[in-house]
């Protein structure tokens, strides 16, 4: 999951088949799927990502889950940077609508 100012469609849709064919050749039993939201998040201050990150997880519930799709970071972030808080958000908004977490998938 990227959070960059611009998102085109093919480079998503691209980046997806990549991963699939990454998981297939590692033997991980996973297929691929990448996503992003559009927006310079340099340009938004701690409370704004929160928002944005609830809402966009609210939207996208239905479609992540421990058996479905996992969301994670893309390379280069993490939880020293303001893409680690995002994560901790969506995964308490995810948390609370299903129940169960996807934590446990990430290790």
């Amino acid at each position: 999951m990227s959070v960059i100012d611009k998102v085109e469609p093919d480079e998503v849709n691209a980046l997806a088949q990549l991963m699939t064919w990454k998981t297939a050749v590692a033997k991980i039993p996973y297929g691929g799927a990448k996503g992003g939201i559009g927006c310079d998040p340099s340009e938004l201050n701690i409370s704004e990502l929160e928002r944005l990150t609830r809402v966009f997880t609210q939207k996208i519930h239905d479609v992540i889950g421990i058996h479905t799709d996992v969301p994670a970071p893309d390379m280069g972030t993490g939880p020293q940077d303001l893409w680690g808080e995002v994560l901790q958000q969506e995964e308490d908004c995810y948390s609370k609508q299903k129940l169960y977490s996807m934590n446990m998938e990430r290790a």
